[in-house]
């Protein structure tokens, strides 16, 4: 009887665990290429999908463990929720994929009154991803009421009140009203909904700065001379008002330039590119990088002190373009996710801290000190980040809590210095928030990295420093080639 027992257990231990477990459905998209996962009610309504279902909720696809496939099917009815499951072959599966693809292009050709959806084949259709679309209308909505608004008035000079709100209010509008109907049948992902609000804020900055560098200020010597009579010098002043309010109408207008072509540009090279969320996340990251560089440049080489700020506003443009294409560069080097890309900007916030820090124990007079190291730490902080995410994809909650344990660290650690500082020095408040803040990331660092899925970079960078190379190249001793490595100062290799 032991036996029988033992066996009957072991029999129902198989069908209650062990059959589950080999039995698990995984899910898959309904079309990989827009990447599609989940037929939701309006993207249903909007494509005619499942038209027989007068209350359709939502719609999942399955791939089963023999290789068929099975759609779960939500709907309502009488306030109450039902699920149907269609179990399909593959061949099946993809019949019924077609036929929604054939009832979408038919429902196209009715409301464009185009030629019927029947004559064309599957392969010749394609149904849309929008899943980017709602945030990019809300995005652009909100530069339309914080810029655009404004702008448009301003531009165009207009000086009654309520000209000046009612084009504030055509503005705000037609920046909802203009994406919403060009894209209505458009693709439209979440990266490019990204990317189309990064062009639309920085373009606005790069707009005024091109703006700064076409146009010449007005300069009070050209309007007024010592010998002008009262009535010619109320002239000489309202003419130089004047021309002061068209330069400041001009730069609002190449803001709006700026900001409507960084917009389409961004919607367009998400799409070409064919970038995904941490793609793009890193190419925005560098493109900011490039201009704080540009700014931080522009004082270190004093081009704030010049009366014009042509060689500021000109070498911040430059390196915002520069930090863009390095992100390209990095972008395209392997798919990074959003997770890798907060793990990334966090690095560079961490290796910028403590250069700062050791910069204010010497109490400089000259403030361009504390800018050499801000760039110096942009430079560190985009090598160590390259490194930290080089080989290892992470989860975005992982990046999350990257950044976050990099924040309360450095919170903790001025919370710490600003009780134990006696005056409000600045050396311990730097110093105890950049060892909570490099703390708190490493610590959290080492604790995600076990959950990012190791992979092979396609790019490897060695970047190595020698200081002895320096005490070795003063001795006077003749030169011995078996010790060349020993003179190198640094060396710089990149594997492709």
């Amino acid at each position: 009887m032991n036996a029988i027992h033992r066996s009957l257990f072991i029999f129902v231990f198989a069908i209650l665990v062990v059959f589950p477990m080999h039995a698990q459905e995984k899910q898959v998209p309904f079309f990989p290429e827009q990447e599609i996962t989940t037929i939701d009610r309006s993207y249903a309504k909007k494509m005619s999908f499942f038209t027989d279902y007068d209350e359709f909720v939502e719609a999942r696809l399955f791939q089963t463990p023999d290789g068929n496939y099975a759609m779960e099917i939500f709907y309502e009815q009488n306030d109450l929720l039902f699920k149907d499951r269609l179990v399909m072959t593959p061949e099946e599966k993809e019949m019924y994929l077609e036929e929604m693809v054939q009832q979408y292009a038919e429902q196209v050709s009715e409301r464009t009154g185009t030629a019927s959806g029947k004559d064309s084949t599957p392969s010749e259709i394609t149904v849309l991803n929008q899943k980017g679309r709602s945030t990019m209308l809300v995005m652009n909505t909100i530069g339309g009421l914080g810029y655009y608004g404004y702008a448009l008035p301003l531009t165009l000079q207009l000086e009654d009140e309520k000209a000046f709100v009612g084009f504030y209010m055509l503005a705000s509008g037609a920046s909802f009203y203009i994406p919403y109907r060009i894209t209505q049948n458009q693709d439209v992902t979440l990266a490019q909904a990204s990317l189309n609000f990064y062009g639309i804020s920085r373009g606005v900055m790069h707009g005024m700065f091109l703006g700064e560098l076409i146009s010449k200020e007005p300069r009070w010597d050209d309007y007024f001379s010592p010998g002008m009579t009262e009535f010619e010098r109320i002239e000489a002043e309202k003419d130089y008002r004047d021309a002061n309010e068209r330069r400041s109408s001009a730069l609002f207008g190449m803001g709006m330039v700026g900001s409507i072509t960084g917009g389409i540009a961004g919607f367009k090279l998400a799409d070409r590119w064919g970038y995904d969320g941490g793609s793009t996340s890193i190419f925005q990251m560098w493109g900011d990088l490039g201009t704080i560089s540009g700014l931080l440049m522009a004082d270190v080489f004093d081009f704030y002190d010049r009366p014009e700020w042509d060689a500021a506003f000109g070498t911040t443009i430059l390196t915002s373009f520069l930090g863009m294409a390095g992100g390209k560069f990095f972008g395209d080097t392997r798919d990074y996710t959003l997770g890798d890309a907060i793990v990334y900007r966090s690095t560079v916030a961490m290796a910028t801290l403590p250069l700062i820090t050791i910069v204010d124990y010497f109490n400089p007079d000259d403030q361009t000190a504390y800018t050499a190291a801000g760039l110096a730490g942009i430079a560190a902080g985009g090598y160590l980040g390259w490194r930290a995410t080089r080989d290892l994809d992470f989860e975005t909650s992982d990046g999350v809590f990257v950044a976050l344990g990099e924040l309360a660290g450095g919170l903790l650690g001025l919370g710490l210095g600003y009780l134990i500082a006696p005056d409000f020095e600045s050396e311990i408040l730097l110093t105890s928030a950049t060892l909570g803040a490099v703390g708190g990331y490493g610590l959290m660092y080492s604790a995600m990295k076990k959950n990012a899925i190791r992979l092979r970079s396609d790019l490897d960078i060695d970047f190595r420093l020698n200081p002895m190379g320096l005490l070795m190249n003063q001795v006077n001793n003749s030169f011995n080639p078996a010790m060349a490595q020993m003179y190198t100062i640094g060396s710089f290799n990149m594997r492709f």
